[in-house]
């Protein structure tokens, strides 16, 4: 692994981290009030492990953007890829 593929995929971790972290905040505030009330079906995941499953989830689309990203940014292909 070279040393601008792992910085690479670092900022490209952090970038998705936050984006996430926005998203979760943004459905917090609206979910409190009704979701609690549901009536969730036997195969319903809990809130921990599906939380740990979206952060896995993100830092392997920021390694993956990271990956991308390292192959040029010059290229059309990984300009199309990243936007």
């Amino acid at each position: 692994m070279t040393t601008n593929l792992l910085i690479r995929s670092t900022f490209a971790v952090g970038i998705c981290l936050v984006f996430g972290l926005l998203g979760a905040v943004a459905i917090q505030t609206g979910m409190a009030d009704w979701y609690t009330g549901l009536q969730k079906p036997w195969f319903y995941v809990k809130d921990d492990i599906l939380s740990s499953i979206w952060l896995f989830m993100y830092v392997l689309l920021g390694v993956a953007a990271g990956i991308v990203w390292s192959k040029g940014f010059y290229h059309k292909w990984v300009k199309t890829a990243l936007y």
